[in-house]
């Protein structure tokens, strides 16, 4: 369980490993996913992930490329939830979150399993978005997150980290606020569809 009570966010250095690390493994040299049955691939420095443009296909799709050369496609990367625990933990942001795992990942790995450690220490705000056309994108500000939730589902299944003027830095897909990322780094996933609520997650 997450510790409550006084906790200090560094929103500009969660920022900063978020920017660090948008196309590339966690310092903490893992990447969640599903391979052969484990939930997490232990990596070296140089691995990246790699945006795969391909106009036939209609969802964006990226790979993890390895230092040696090997890569581990789109289907096998799950690493977002993780990639938010690094940003707002340590060594990101600061907060001192609990681990799944003892020898893996570091943080919290599932969406909503985050969301409620932070809710439940009063770490975050939640402010509900009632109208998608009207988000008013002002009430966060960059370093906060934005939770996407499925109600088909009934949980949070995708936090992102909000960047500003409506940008979000995020993995699987890779997102960010950078000039390299020419693709959709947008905060608006799932606005056509009505089974996707977004929820505002202002730390206090």
């Amino acid at each position: 369980m997450l510790r409550s009570g006084p906790m200090a966010y560094d929103r500009d250095a969660a920022l900063a490993y978020a920017r660090a690390h948008w196309d590339r493994p966690c310092d903490d040299g893992f990447v969640a996913g599903e391979f052969f049955g484990r939930d997490w691939l232990a990596v070296r420095d140089g691995a990246r992930f790699v945006h795969d443009y391909d106009e036939d296909v209609p969802l964006p799709r990226e790979h993890l490329l390895l230092p040696d050369g090997n890569r581990w496609e789109w289907k096998a990367l799950d690493d977002r939830t993780h990639f938010i625990s690094c940003c707002v933990g340590r060594p990101g942001g600061g907060l001192d979150l609990p681990r799944d795992f003892n020898d893996g990942p570091y943080g919290i790995v599932g969406a909503d399993r985050l969301y409620h450690a932070l809710a439940n220490a009063r770490l975050i705000e939640a402010i509900p978005v009632a109208d998608k056309r009207d988000p008013r994108l002002d009430r966060i500000a960059p370093g906060d997150l934005i939770g996407y939730y499925s109600r088909p589902r009934s949980r949070y299944v995708h936090l992102a980290m909000y960047a500003g003027e409506e940008r979000i830095l995020c993995h699987t897909y890779c997102r960010s606020d950078a000039p390299e990322c020419t693709w959709d780094n947008r905060f608006d996933l799932g606005a056509a569809d009505d089974d996707w609520g977004w929820t505002l997650l202002r730390f206090r």
